[in-house]
C-alpha cells in the first residue's frame, strides 16, 4: 500500500509542523511589521521578535495573555493575505 492510500483510507492524518510552515505561509516573526505592531511592547521588554515575547517571563498573567491575544490577531487576523508556494496550506484547514 503507498502513502496515498493509506491517507485515503485513514480516519484522521495528524501533522507537525513548526515555524517554517507559519513563514511560509507569510507570517513574519520579525521585522518591521513586528516593529510597528508591537512597538509598545519592544520598548518594554526589550525583546525583537515574537518568538522571544512568547518565552518572556512576564510578571502577571494578564500582562503575558495580552501579548499572546495580540501575537494571535497579528498572526491571523490582521493578515489580508496568506501566501503559499501551492494550495497545501488551504487543502490542511
Amino acid at each position: 500500500m503507498n502513502l496515498k492510500e493509506l491517507a485515503e483510507n485513514c480516519d484522521a492524518v495528524i501533522i507537525g509542523a513548526g515555524a517554517g510552515l507559519s513563514e511560509a505561509a507569510g507570517i513574519h516573526f520579525s521585522g518591521s511589521e513586528f516593529q510597528n505592531y508591537f512597538k509598545d511592547y519592544i520598548k518594554k521588554y526589550h525583546f525583537d521578535n515574537l518568538y522571544y515575547g512568547s518565552f518572556y517571563d512576564y510578571k502577571s498573567e494578564e500582562e503575558k495573555w495580552a501579548f499572546f491575544a495580540k501575537q494571535i490577531y497579528f498572526s491571523y487576523f490582521s493578515k489580508t493575505e496568506i501566501m503559499t508556494s501551492d494550495d497545501s496550506y488551504y487543502e490542511l484547514i
